[in-house]
């Protein structure tokens, strides 16, 4: 009777293999936590990141309006709206959103504010003479990076006014005479 043995394992290679695993999951966790995408867009490489969190805040401020039409696209239970949903309040909020994703292209430096707002400026300019399928796929990337943004923001909101909600429906306690 034949028995199987199994093919020694090369100590180098399972330590690389094991580095390249913990290396991967590092790349994984990084995404979760700071994503953001490079691609190709009109013959130019961007880099589309998230918004960090002082940027997210002075953003929610400019975006008021187009977050609370994006609030109204989710569900109540803070399940996220579908796609189209989703480019219904893109479009009408097209000059918001121009300026959201210039923010999320315009790489963070330890420059004078003024020269960021600048690069802003200029990058609004540039997606503006987008065509359409570029626009798109500029777009769906930085909406996949920013999504969570958005989310998380839209989920609060929504915890805040269920709990108003259920604050204001809750039956006044009896006093005893």
């Amino acid at each position: 009777m034949a028995v199987k043995i199994d093919k020694p394992v090369d100590p180098a290679q399972a330590a690389a293999s094991a580095a390249a695993s913990a290396a991967a999951a590092d790349a994984a966790t990084l995404e979760v936590l700071h994503p953001e995408r490079a691609i190709e867009i009109a013959g130019r490489t961007v880099v589309v990141r998230e918004y960090t969190y002082v940027e997210g805040m002075y953003l929610q401020a400019g975006a008021a309006v187009f977050l609370d039409d994006l609030y109204l696209a989710f569900a109540r239970d803070g399940a996220a709206p579908m796609i189209d949903e989703v480019n219904a309040v893109l479009g009408k909020h097209i000059f918001v959103v121009q300026w959201l994703i210039a923010h999320a292209i315009t790489p963070l430096s330890d420059e004078k504010p003024d020269a960021f707002y600048a690069a802003v400026k200029d990058n609004a300019r540039w997606v503006g003479q987008l065509d359409d399928v570029e626009g798109d796929l500029l777009s769906v990337a930085w909406w996949g990076v920013n999504r969570g943004f958005f989310t998380r923001r839209l989920q609060r909101r929504a915890r805040s006014v269920q709990a108003a909600s259920d604050a204001s429906s809750a039956s006044p306690r009896s006093t005893p005479p």
